[in-house]
């Protein structure tokens, strides 16, 4: 019987936030002034693709998470979540020593690491 699990239920939430905080919020202050600036046509416009193949990984694991979490899915979802909670730990690790080496503030990892976090708990917790 498929349950509702409610860890990837959150994970999809903060996942959805997360998203449309990329899209909107990284659009105004970090996507416009870029393509503004100096930078070569070429390097802003590629920077661009990257930023939104970002955040149609976002929203697209977004909808995962929460067809999962509702218990839709017709096929065992284990492998799927564990790639997506796995690649936001890494998301997440990736700001964490931008913060250090870099020493900025940059705190995307906060919204990162709680989605891979919550999806392994939801593996564990709802064995499929």
């Amino acid at each position: 019987m498929k349950t509702k699990n409610l860890y990837w239920i959150i994970a999809g939430m903060i996942n959805l936030f997360t998203a449309f905080l990329h899209l909107i919020g990284g659009q105004i202050t970090i996507v416009q002034p870029m393509i503004k600036s100096s930078m070569p046509h070429q390097a802003s416009s590629e920077m661009l693709a990257a930023w939104h193949l970002v955040t149609v990984f976002l929203f697209l694991s977004s909808l995962y998470f929460l067809k999962f979490g509702m218990g839709k899915f017709s096929r065992n979802p284990y492998y799927l979540i564990q790639m997506m909670s796995y690649a936001y730990l890494a998301f997440g690790a990736v700001f964490i020593l931008i913060c250090f080496f870099q020493t900025v503030f940059a705190p995307q990892w906060t919204l990162l690491m709680p989605i891979g976090i919550f999806g392994f708990i939801g593996l564990q917790k709802n064995k499929v």
